[in-house]
């Protein structure tokens, strides 16, 4: 599992611990071919799971999250020079909506340029979706419509500011942004800002919980009328946000309401159909395969997934926790950027795709660490 590949971590973006360093995709890509590694379809991993197919033992598939601009620049055009295929999967509110084809490496440019020399924060648009699915290695599947987390509790964390790592008051507010909400961040623009962020969950794990009686408006107005990103620049913004709402809960009553049970089922099932039904559209081919955001899911809506026509959506685990009960679910597992040098690098990809695979003694070195706080540590620096 992959989400942005690029030549350098941005240091701004607040998710740049999804990031993959060009030279470790690369390093990844060789460690396949060196080590006899099949490069398989999403579409044969499913055929393989019911039993319809067999697979080369050592079989990998190769999937990318969320649809960013880097994945056209970078990924893709190194994936088609070795010949390996991939699922991509897009959640259609992020999907740039402008009809352009932007440059990508190896379109005439030199390979050694950087980030500087393209185009890279952003998404994908539908033009340069249509043109990756007609090279034929890339198959765009759903990752539903939102991709966005909801409040799940009336507890607020913090208050929304410029630089913070919670991006979706703003996706939320204003869900035609989502596109590109990276250069809006970066900038400062937010139509949220000095709201309160409440306790959340993946949205469609969760049932929203719903504030009245006007405390976002309120705070929200006061920054605005404040100057809004500049009222950030005083040392003590956060105790005036804290007071500010202290005031308004003594002088005004506000309540909590957590979404109905039927309100909730409607909006999972909206966006399960609605995105199937928008690259199906856009695209005209069949979406068969369905990627949960922040894997949040459970088996109710796994079964709503399979009702809106689904062959098989991802799932937490490894490959052989339902090989033979439900090839439904396609378990998945990321393989991070790890250590600056090739060995160091090599050696966490044999690692990883052997404790996937349930290998001995791998599988049970990760138990082993899961117990511990080892692999948090190894994360924190990692995703630095």
């Amino acid at each position: 599992m992959y989400h942005s590949v690029r030549e350098r971590r941005s240091q701004t973006w607040e998710y740049r611990h999804l990031t993959l360093e060009m030279p470790f995709f690369e390093r990844q890509l060789q460690y396949f071919r060196r080590h006899g590694y099949s490069v398989v379809r999403l579409e044969d991993v499913v055929a393989f799971k019911r039993g319809d197919i067999d697979l080369p033992r050592r079989s990998v598939c190769l999937t990318f999250d969320d649809g960013y601009l880097d994945n056209w620049v970078y990924a893709f055009p190194l994936l088609a020079k070795h010949g390996y295929p991939s699922t991509l999967f897009v959640a259609t509110d992020f999907v740039d909506p402008r009809p352009m084809l932007r440059p990508r490496r190896g379109d005439g440019r030199r390979d050694g340029e950087l980030d500087e020399a393209y185009e890279v924060d952003g998404f994908m648009s539908w033009e340069e979706l249509r043109e990756v699915e007609a090279g034929g290695l890339v198959d765009v599947q759903s990752h539903t419509v939102t991709h966005t987390f909801l409040p799940a509790s009336e507890d607020i964390v913090e208050f929304h500011h410029p630089g913070d790592d919670r991006p979706w008051p703003s996706w939320n507010a204003r869900p035609d942004g989502k596109p590109f909400y990276m250069s809006d961040a970066a900038a400062g623009d937010s139509p949220c800002l000095g709201g309160p962020v409440y306790s959340v969950q993946p949205a469609l794990a969760t049932r929203e919980v719903i504030e009245r009686g006007g405390l976002t408006d309120h705070l929200i107005a006061l920054v605005q009328s404040r100057g809004g990103s500049s009222f950030f620049g005083a040392p003590d913004w956060l105790d005036e946000l804290i007071e500010a709402t202290a005031r308004y809960l003594n002088a005004h009553t506000v309540t909590y309401e957590r979404e109905a049970e039927e309100s909730y089922e409607r909006r999972v099932r909206a966006e399960l159909v609605d995105s199937k039904a928008k690259i199906e559209t856009e695209l005209g081919k069949t979406v068969r395969y369905l990627c949960w955001p922040n894997d949040g899911c459970d088996d109710v809506t796994h079964e709503m997934a399979l009702e809106a026509g689904y062959e098989a959506t991802t799932a937490k685990g490894s490959p052989n926790a339902h090989a033979s009960a439900d090839p439904t679910r396609i378990q998945r597992t990321g393989l991070h950027q790890v250590g600056s040098r090739r060995v160091v690098s090599s050696a966490f990809v044999h690692y990883a795709l052997n404790a996937h695979a349930e290998v001995w003694p791998y599988a049970q070195v990760r138990r082993a660490l899961a117990q511990t706080r080892i692999l948090g540590h190894v994360k924190a620096v990692a995703y630095r």
